[in-house]
C-alpha cells in the first residue's frame, strides 16, 4: 500500500522503499511506536513498517493475500499480482490491470 511517513531525526527525508505493506501493517507499527507490546492471545497479521523506513530489516512478507469474507480474490507474490474474477466481472478487473500486469496476471494462474 503506498505510505507517506514523516518523523524528523529519525526518517531521513526522501526515504523510500520497495517493500510490500498492507493496512495490516499499521497497527503493530503504530503499537510499537507507542511502546505498547503486541498482544499475546491473538495472531497478528501486519508486521512492524518502521525498520524498513529507517533502512533495516524488511518485512516478513513476500506474499500478500486479499479476501472478500472468506472468499480468495487476489495475491501479490514481489512484483507478480493475480486477480481472481466472477465470470461476469472478468472484463471489469481485466481492464484495471495495465496491459503489462493483465500478461504478468495470466502467468500467474499457472503457478498458483
Amino acid at each position: 500500500m503506498p505510505l507517506l511517513a514523516a518523523w524528523p531525526g529519525v526518517i531521513p527525508p526522501r526515504t523510500g522503499t520497495r517493500q510490500m505493506s498492507t493496512n495490516l501493517d499499521l497497527f503493530p507499527t503504530c503499537l510499537k511506536l507507542a511502546g505498547v507490546p503486541l498482544p499475546d492471545n491473538h495472531i497478528i497479521d501486519g508486521g512492524d513498517m518502521l525498520p524498513p523506513l529507517l533502512g533495516a530489516a524488511a518485512l516478513a512478507h513476500d506474499t500478500l493475500l486479499f479476501y472478500d469474507t472468506r472468499k480468495l480474490v487476489a495475491v501479490r507474490r514481489r512484483h507478480w499480482k493475480y486477480y481472481r474474477s466472477e465470470p461476469r466481472l472478468a472484463a471489469e478487473r481485466a481492464a484495471l490491470l495495465e496491459p503489462s500486469e493483465a500478461t504478468m496476471a495470466a502467468n500467474l494462474r499457472d503457478w498458483l
